[in-house]
């Protein structure tokens, strides 16, 4: 029985805004040149995943809940994002940890990061295949398996990764604005160090940016973990499973995915230095009705605009 209208509408207007602003986030690198880096193209990867959520995985629930599929997606989509997390997270460590390798690394294994980020959560969530609907003792090890290394270890390694980025930014800022203040280093050299220090500080914001970005994937996804750790645990004794996940909950846990996929653009929007600039250079754009109004208060003479033709001189634009 399809999801209750109470539900089934302010999700799917959810589901509506995860890929409206989404897709605003991938059109912006298309349009834009300058947003055309390797960090946003892991960006756009990760926006993709998110789209999936509000195209494919969300309407699932809503419209038939119990197709048999629905397992394999929400997988799927789980460690996409997963891996499209962890692929900027390793984006930020080199650029601002080993900033001398990044662009060579980026160079020859960016491609491989985006497609690895793709093709491995789709080999991973389907290999329940190969028992079926048979589902005993090797399906709950799997779960529990999928939970910890696909999840869990990713999320530590995220944790830690921006620990050492935060770290390591810190002390470069400090360092330059150290050098950079010693009465003995010329003008020039001062101006070089507060312009790496800048640059640093700028990097550490976008590693700020992604930090937010992991947290928010987390609580958005935790209700759905904590039901899948239900089901493969005491999935074959009804009454329990009922009592520890509660419909409401389930409704709960559709509504935090959603809105999780909803914080990703925003935060593009409102924190990454480069979105935001574009942003607001579209924002400022407006026709120009100065030059209009200008126009029309401009009084052309005809006659002697026919008569300098006639005489066949070359006339100036600007003396129209």
């Amino acid at each position: 029985m399809p999801t209750e209208a109470v539900v089934a509408i302010p999700l799917g207007c959810l589901s509506l805004l995860v890929v409206v602003t989404n897709s605003c986030v991938c059109l912006l690198v298309y349009l834009h040149v300058k947003l055309r880096s390797y960090t946003n193209g892991f960006v756009v990867s990760l926006a993709v995943s998110d789209i999936l959520t509000g195209a494919l995985l969300l309407p699932l629930y809503i419209s038939v809940p119990e197709f048999n599929g629905t397992g394999y997606i929400v997988s799927a989509i789980l460690l996409t994002g997963v891996a499209n997390v962890c692929a900027v997270t390793l984006d930020r460590y080199l650029a601002i940890a080993k900033p001398f390798i990044y662009y060579a690394v980026m160079t020859r294994h960016f491609v491989k990061f985006i497609v690895g980020s793709w093709v491995l959560p789709m080999v991973i969530s389907i290999i329940p295949l190969i028992w079926g609907s048979n589902r005993g003792l090797a399906h709950t090890i799997y779960l529990f398996l999928l939970q910890g290394l696909g999840v869990v270890v990713p999320y530590i390694y995220v944790c830690i990764a921006y620990y050492l980025i935060f770290h390591e930014a810190r002390h470069i800022v400090r360092r330059l604005r150290r050098e950079s203040s010693l009465s003995w280093r010329s003008h020039e050299d001062k101006n070089k160090g507060r312009k790496n220090s800048n640059t640093v500080a700028s990097e550490a914001k976008v590693a700020k940016m992604f930090a937010l970005i992991a947290i928010s994937f987390i609580l958005s996804w935790m209700p759905v973990l904590y039901l899948t750790s239900v089901m493969s645990a005491v999935g074959d004794k009804p009454e329990l499973v009922d009592k520890l996940s509660p419909a409401w909950l389930v409704d709960f846990s559709l509504f935090t995915v959603a809105l999780g996929s909803m914080v990703n653009p925003v935060v593009y929007s409102f924190f990454k230095p480069d979105f935001r600039s574009i942003i607001k250079r579209m924002l400022r754009k407006q026709p120009q009705w100065s030059s209009l109004k200008h126009s029309q208060n401009c009084v052309i003479d005809v006659p002697l605009i026919l008569k300098r033709l006639e005489s066949g001189k070359e006339v100036k634009e600007t003396y129209l």
